[in-house]
């Protein structure tokens, strides 16, 4: 299910052409689409996720890797503020996650997340900003 980012600002990042097809964002919903989940960052997440392999958790909690969440809100409590044109700005990545690449896990409130193996499991394609008020 589709967690509408209600309240952010997206910003598209070219990927169309970056990999084999574009089938992971542009296929046939059902069958040929990623599903889509969020990773809350700060100022420097921003600025290297899209050219960079995310790095593994350090914290390992439920097992090496990246943790990613199909919810907004989620995600947003990990963004870390930064400023930005004289503002306070929260940013979260917004990506694709490769079928059967990453594992279900859900926290000690019953939200849940997902731990990723595989760096090449998550493809950024929208930087969603909020400013702070």
């Amino acid at each position: 299910q589709y967690d509408y980012p209600v309240g952010f600002r997206a910003h598209a990042l070219k990927v169309l052409g970056l990999y084999e097809d574009d089938k992971w964002i542009e296929g046939n919903r059902e069958k040929e689409q990623w599903p889509v989940a969020f990773m809350g960052t700060g100022e420097r997440g921003a600025m290297d996720f899209p050219l960079k392999d995310q790095p593994l958790s350090p914290r390992q909690m439920y097992g090496k890797g990246i943790y990613i969440t199909p919810s907004i809100s989620m995600a947003e409590s990990h963004c870390s503020t930064f400023m930005f044109e004289n503002k306070e700005v929260k940013v979260v990545l917004m990506n694709r996650i490769k079928p059967g690449g990453y594992t279900v896990q859900k926290n000690d409130n019953g939200a849940e997340f997902w731990v990723v193996q595989d760096p090449k499991s998550v493809r950024p394609y929208k930087l969603l900003t909020r400013f702070c008020e």
